[in-house]
């Protein structure tokens, strides 16, 4: 009776590649290569090389909204009345802000831009430590990973072409996911400031009262009450009366600047915003409007109800964020993309990976619309502001939102409770 020589299997094709990229030498070799071709191609794309050449459009706004207050002017009459509200260029952003930036309103435009230039890089280099420390990022090796999704983003370096106050607004969230984390008073210190600067956070003071944080809530609501005494009380009244109704009521022609209200009204009246000096409100919209936002607090209380995981709580409760504040468009949901890789670090550690598949599509979605745009623009310009501008980034924050949401639902059912880090990964 003859024998039989058995041989090992050999394992899947998958499983060989996996090992391999596993190895260290491997990874060092490959990160490294690839860190700097993402920080010359970051520092290319923001111009670090070239500041004088610096467009930052939105900066303008700002740094003449400051000079116009240093001249004693009001800063709400330079808008183009011949134009939508929403693509005026007028200043449209609580006085605070530009109450801040009147020192640098008193240097040339240039070398007011230079200053800013080194402002927003020290606040994107804030955001990527921060972000290491909520990882827990303790080898260089993810450290590097993780500061690559950074420099990568072609949003994040068109919002510092821009020179946005949303990148700002990314540092100061990460720092309140961090201070609300070790229960600390701070956290709403930052949450009063973000909101002093842009009203957008607005709905996480609703996370205070859920916990019945009367004294982190007082706090921030005295830190509020000061960004608009600083900010002057004449010109916070005329803020919050004429310039924020017209605001929240505006049909944006500009993608970027798009919201939920607006997609409401070109859905029941298309066509209607075009060519208007005015823009429409139609009360059926505003309807639609308070019904999302009522289902999106329900929901979120829900998820939020005996969750005990309190880094879980905050990124659940700024996941909520750009559904309640009504506006959708790429450039506002920058602080997203920060949040975006902290759900996804939580999806990772659950080998939940089709959840991470769709966070990681999402925040392909948030980080890299102006690449998709311009990719897209080859074909039908239109199309492609619409779908990567608009309705890409919508859809990606309604999926970091539900994915919070189901990771809330897991962390409540699960024994003994979670720990949200790589360390261990």
């Amino acid at each position: 009776m003859s024998g039989t020589i058995r041989t090992a299997a050999r394992p899947p094709f998958l499983v060989r590649l996996r090992l391999a990229a596993a190895r260290p030498w491997l990874i060092h070799l490959t990160l490294g290569p690839i860190t700097a071709a993402a920080a010359w191609a970051y520092a290319s794309a923001t111009l670090l090389l070239t500041p004088a050449f610096q467009p930052m459009i939105d900066f303008g706004v700002y740094y003449r909204a400051a000079a116009d207050l240093n001249a004693h002017l009001d800063p709400y009459l330079r808008y183009d009345h011949n134009l939508p509200f929403s693509i005026s260029l007028g200043y449209v952003y609580p006085p605070f802000l530009a109450r801040l930036l009147q020192p640098l309103a008193l240097l040339s435009y240039s070398e007011a831009k230079l200053l800013a230039l080194i402002v927003l890089q020290l606040a994107i280099l804030a955001s990527v430590l921060l972000t290491w420390r909520l990882l827990q990022a303790r080898t260089w090796t993810l450290r590097l990973f993780i500061l690559d999704l950074f420099l990568l983003s072609s949003g994040l370096a068109a919002d510092v072409q821009l020179g946005q106050v949303n990148v700002l607004l990314m540092p100061l969230t990460l720092a309140w996911v961090l201070a609300y984390t070790r229960r600390s008073a701070l956290a709403w210190v930052l949450v009063g400031l973000s909101v002093g600067l842009k009203l957008q956070q607005a709905p996480l003071f609703a996370l205070a009262l859920i916990r019945r944080e009367l004294r982190g809530l007082s706090l921030g609501l005295l830190t509020l009450a000061a960004t608009i005494v600083i900010g002057g009380l004449t010109l916070s009244f005329e803020f919050f009366t004429t310039v924020l109704p017209r605001l929240t009521s505006t049909v944006p022609t500009g993608a970027q600047n798009t919201s939920l209200l607006a997609d409401f009204e070109r859905l029941l009246h298309p066509g209607a915003d075009k060519f208007l000096p005015v823009d429409p409100t139609y009360p059926e919209a505003h309807f639609l409007l308070a019904l999302i936002i009522l289902a999106v607090l329900a929901l979120t209380a829900r998820a939020l109800y005996r969750l005990q995981d309190r880094y879980l709580e905050a990124l659940v409760a700024l996941a909520a964020v750009p559904m309640l504040s009504n506006y959708l468009g790429a450039g506002h949901l920058l602080p997203m993309f920060p949040i975006g890789l902290l759900l996804a670090a939580c999806t990772w550690r659950l080998h939940s990976y089709r959840l991470f598949a769709l966070l990681a599509f999402s925040l392909f979605l948030l980080a890299d619309y102006p690449r998709l745009y311009m990719l897209g623009a080859a074909f039908d310009p239109l199309i492609s502001r619409a779908l990567f501008y608009e309705i890409g980034p919508g859809l990606a924050a309604l999926c970091l939102w539900l994915v919070s949401l189901r990771l809330a639902t897991l962390a409540k059912a699960a024994h003994p409770p979670l720990h949200w880090s790589l360390s261990s990964s």
